[in-house]
């Protein structure tokens, strides 16, 4: 059973949890406003790319061993297939069905980590995680179901986006063992998307258009750019190290609870950046899913003041 270390501070992984989903609610309007320039492949390599150059020029100056051997090839290996090949899976199933759809499938995250960390790390999760993770659930469905009317899902790009969810479940697995064992989030996060940039880069080899891979460089604009170091960056070297921090502290499944918040900070950032309107559903199915995260720490704080 893969055990739990005690953070300096208990808040600090959830803290840094909420604010590394803030920022993946992002990524699918940033990532969709560049894939309108950029082929999906050559979009992953560059924001691995650049998110890898971030963390590798971090790890220079400060002088931190990269461990090859104990973390390397391992986290190396944790990259190519997430982010770097689930990256590609999920902008292309969401290509072919709706991002409502993509959503609820996502939203479902917790409770299949739940799953199969009981199976294969034998790591128990907590009934409220549970609990909390089918209200997430309802209330993601209920976040998106005036929209879902409007979009014209598909079953086989529903069926990639859920592979996909799997891949990454299990993915996540082997990135709780890393954390357990070696601690090094920024070490282990180097190597995971240097992974990912590479494997970018070999579907690009397949995947190039008729005019060439990276022929769109000619013709990026500013916005593009700032678009490519905004994902690279801060949606891809901060969240990703983010994430591998909490493992450590955070079991598996809870971790995965907060990315059920990515639609309720999606929907006020449509509502600001698009001028979209919210209705009281919107409102209501916001707060379930807030409070649905929020409840395994209200139950934790309650059996502290009763011990």
């Amino acid at each position: 059973m893969t055990e739990i270390a005690r953070a300096p501070h208990a808040a600090l992984p959830h803290a840094g949890l909420i604010f590394a989903v803030a920022l993946w609610a992002t990524i699918y309007v940033a990532a969709k406003s560049a894939m309108e320039v950029i082929p999906v492949a050559e979009l992953i390599a560059l924001r691995f790319t650049l998110g890898a150059g971030v963390l590798w020029a971090f790890l220079l100056i400060a002088r931190e061993r990269p461990d090859p051997r104990g973390i390397g090839w391992r986290a190396f290996a944790v990259g190519l297939i997430e982010p770097g090949a689930a990256s590609m899976l999920t902008f292309w199933g969401i290509k072919l069905t709706s991002a409502v759809s993509a959503t609820v499938i996502f939203a479902t995250i917790p409770l299949v980590t739940a799953m199969m960390s009981r199976l294969f790390l034998r790591e128990r999760t907590a009934p409220t995680v549970l609990l909390a993770a089918a209200l997430a659930l309802v209330g993601t469905v209920l976040l998106v179901a005036e929209d879902a009317a409007h979009h014209n899902d598909s079953l086989a790009g529903d069926i990639l986006v859920l592979g996909t969810l799997f891949f990454i479940v299990a993915v996540q697995l082997v990135q709780r063992r890393l954390a357990a064992r070696h601690g090094k989030p920024i070490v282990v996060t180097a190597w995971q998307l240097l992974g990912a940039a590479v494997a970018g880069y070999a579907v690009t080899l397949f995947a190039a258009p008729d005019a060439g891979p990276f022929a769109w460089i000619a013709e990026a604009g500013a916005e593009t750019w700032l678009t490519v170091a905004y994902i690279g960056t801060m949606v891809s070297a901060v969240t990703f190290g983010i994430y591998n921090y909490a493992l450590r502290f955070i079991p598996v499944a809870r971790t995965n609870l907060y990315y059920t918040l990515v639609a309720p900070i999606g929907v006020p950032l449509a509502a600001i950046m698009l001028d979209e309107p919210i209705t009281l559903l919107n409102v209501g199915a916001t707060a379930l899913v807030v409070l649905a995260v929020a409840l395994p720490a209200v139950a934790s704080l309650r059996d502290k003041r009763r011990r």
